[in-house]
């Protein structure tokens, strides 16, 4: 593209390629060469990949037997691309090492990982979990007191008063885990 008689520059400051075609039919069309239309075609630039194909007469009505072959093209190009980054993502995965998660059972009521206490960040998914569904319209499991007027306060009563029939799972690094009631935790 020419504005003013000097060619404009892309995004990246660089003046794009151009290579002019005569084709079977003496139609002269202009192509995108180099990193520009390897940059469109792996979809970093979708202006650029339409430019490209009106380039070579692939407008609407055009009629050119060209653009289907260049529509194509792209297409593949970006159809290996995502093909390249499935397999790199599947061979992530499976360099991963998987846990097998084991419960840890406790006959006398005891607590075997973690502090025998609710933790603060424990303490506080609970309130707010609870919270939120009672902002949803779950109904209030215990009577509530006249200065509760707002849906994390009525969740913290219910959660000192014990009501809350919510287990804690501490999970080892090992894969080790324990389902705690929080009233083991509660003192």
């Amino acid at each position: 593209m020419v504005e003013g008689g000097k060619p404009s520059r892309s995004k990246k400051g660089r003046v794009p390629k151009r290579e002019e075609k005569v084709r079977s039919d003496g139609m002269i069309t202009a192509e995108k060469t180099g990193s520009d239309v390897k940059d469109a075609m792996i979809g970093k630039d979708v202006d650029m990949v339409a430019q490209v194909v009106r380039d070579e007469g692939g407008g609407s009505g055009s009629g050119s037997s060209g653009s289907g072959s260049i529509s194509n093209t792209i297409a593949g190009s970006i159809a290996q691309e995502q093909q390249v980054r499935l397999e790199q993502q599947q061979q992530k995965s499976n360099n991963e090492i998987g846990v097998n998660l084991v419960e840890v059972r406790s006959e006398d009521r005891k607590v075997l990982i973690g502090p025998a206490r609710l933790t603060r960040f424990e303490r506080a998914r609970i309130v707010g979990a609870r919270a939120l569904q009672l902002s949803l319209g779950a109904p209030p499991l215990i009577q509530i007191p006249k200065d509760a007027i707002d849906p994390i306060s009525i969740a913290e009563y219910e959660l000192n008063s014990k009501a809350l029939p919510i287990s804690i799972r501490r999970i080892l690094p090992d894969g080790h885990y324990q389902d705690i009631p929080i009233v083991w935790l509660m003192n």
